[in-house]
């Protein structure tokens, strides 16, 4: 019954970025709430210990993918807040299973400059027409969303398995993920993001994938 959900999460999936690759609206209004609730579903029948913080995770992304499909800021602060849930509930569930001592803090802090940089540029480029309390509170959620990712990284160093390695590997699917939604709605060439929500979608769908998967796989 597990992989039956899995199926539906692959093909729902596949027909939602096709209509991302075609910009047809309604064809993606559609199909975007079918996708992280079959992945939900996938996850609550393959774990033999549900994590409760994962499945809030996926519960709350769930819930701002709804929300985004709506149109305006109030849309986008909604969907954004459920999205910083998600990503609090994954800090939790990282760095529970973290070993502080013997972490190459050096290499972590040149990788925090690296996500903090990246975070910066993207902001920088849509200042102008992006409004100001909007602008700060994406780079806000970018830089929580650059926690999210240390902790995957200082998990993966932890642990040292395959399936940690997935899980950052889905950690900065979700940031690159979010860096081309900002410069999709705010950028003055919107076109700079390829195929627009296509982008979008396929790299929050490879994060949210390989984070329940690595999960699994021990």
């Amino acid at each position: 019954m597990r992989y039956l959900f899995l199926i539906l999460f692959a093909l729902f999936s596949l027909v939602h970025l096709y209509y991302c690759f075609i910009n047809d609206r309604k064809g993606r209004v559609r199909t975007k709430p079918l996708l992280i609730i079959t992945l939900l579903i996938f996850y609550l029948l393959s774990s033999d210990t549900v994590s409760y913080l994962l499945l809030s995770a996926l519960a709350a992304s769930w819930i701002g993918d709804i929300l985004l499909i709506g149109n305006g800021e109030k849309w986008l602060v909604a969907g954004g807040g459920f999205f910083i849930s998600a990503h609090i509930c994954l800090m939790l569930l990282f760095f529970k299973e973290v070993r502080v001592a013997g972490q190459p803090w050096v290499l972590l802090s040149l990788l925090m400059i690296v996500y903090i940089s990246a975070a910066y540029l993207i902001i920088r480029s849509i200042k102008d027409e992006a409004p100001k309390m909007i602008s700060l509170g994406l780079f806000l959620y970018l830089l929580i969303n650059a926690v999210m990712n240390l902790f995957a990284v200082m998990r993966m160093i932890t642990l040292g398995t395959f399936g940690a390695a997935l899980v950052f590997t889905g950690a900065v699917m979700f940031f690159l993920s979010d860096c081309a939604l900002f410069l999709l709605l705010y950028h003055k060439r919107p076109r700079i993001v390829y195929k627009r929500n296509f982008t979008v979608m396929v790299t929050y769908l490879l994060a949210e994938f390989l984070i329940v998967i690595g999960t699994l796989v021990r």
